[in-house]
């Protein structure tokens, strides 16, 4: 506890700690984050020293910040902007199971049915099912906007994750659903400040899906922890909102039908107002 610390300057008992640095993203666990005081005096004389290490935590929790907002933004996009037909949600045998309506009667456009469960977990579950292409689409020019700055590089990658909490699934038969483990997105960044060391960082927006609570989480950490390996070697994140949607607009398979050009030209619609409301917003 704080009472127990040392002062970072004078060794004695400190009652104080650094706001700046306080409640920053743990990279490693050998490391001590921040830095505690027992006086004003001592912090002041002690600046100094702390500095560098204190503006590094500093743009650590700014990374945190924007992780989260880009994955707050996804799943209001979705609660709005929702294309599944859902009529129940249960968790059975290790996979959350999203039973599925009738085909013909899928909507494009609907809200989420809140009704169907009061657990956060698994609200965020099914709104980031297989959104993984949607979410590096729609929020690509936003995180780059929020990321210039703090990260001197940002790349996508498609992994394989060896050890999810949990599997999201959307079935027609919840006793009995299917064991595929979809590929993955994340964002890689190079943290960029003025320490030694370099930090390399994990935002998984859409990792919900397999239960993953963390949005930033150090590379390393991420990739032991969930077992994972890459599928292929990491792109340049330069996507933009329709990105996904200008190719599937391309396909023969995807638009042979009217109604098929339809859903695509309503879904593109909507990446246009979201866009438009981010560049006049921010």
């Amino acid at each position: 506890t704080l009472s127990l610390t040392k002062c970072a300057n004078c060794g004695t008992p400190a009652s104080i700690r650094c706001t700046g640095c306080a409640d920053a993203p743990e990279y490693d666990s050998s490391e001590a984050v921040g830095a505690a005081y027992c006086n004003r005096g001592c912090q002041t004389t002690h600046w100094p020293n702390h500095k560098s290490q204190c503006n590094a935590m500093q743009k650590r929790k700014k990374l945190l910040r924007i992780a989260t907002i880009l994955k707050k933004t996804l799943l209001a996009y979705r609660e709005c902007v929702f294309d599944l037909d859902i009529e129940r949600i249960e968790f059975q045998k290790g996979s959350l199971c999203l039973q599925m309506g009738s085909a013909l009667d899928r909507p494009y456009h609907t809200h989420f049915p809140n009704h169907l469960t009061t657990k956060v977990e698994y609200k965020e579950a099914a709104l980031a099912c297989n959104q993984c292409t949607l979410a590096m689409a729609l929020l690509g020019p936003l995180a780059r906007h929020l990321l210039a700055g703090v990260s001197s590089s940002i790349t996508s990658s498609d992994i394989s994750v060896g050890k999810p909490i949990f599997l999201t699934k959307l079935v027609s038969d919840p006793s009995n659903p299917p064991d595929y483990v979809p590929p993955h997105t994340i964002l890689i960044l190079d943290l960029k400040n003025n320490q030694a060391t370099r930090e390399k960082w994990i935002i998984d927006v859409t990792g919900c899906q397999y239960g993953f609570r963390d949005v930033l989480v150090p590379f390393d950490k991420y990739f032991e922890e969930k077992e994972c390996h890459d599928l292929k070697r990491s792109q340049a994140y330069d996507a933009n909102e329709t990105k996904d949607v200008d190719y599937f607009l391309t396909l023969p398979f995807m638009t042979a039908t009217s109604q098929q050009r339809k859903n695509l030209m309503e879904r593109r619609a909507a990446r246009l107002h979201f866009a438009a409301f981010v560049r006049k917003r921010i």
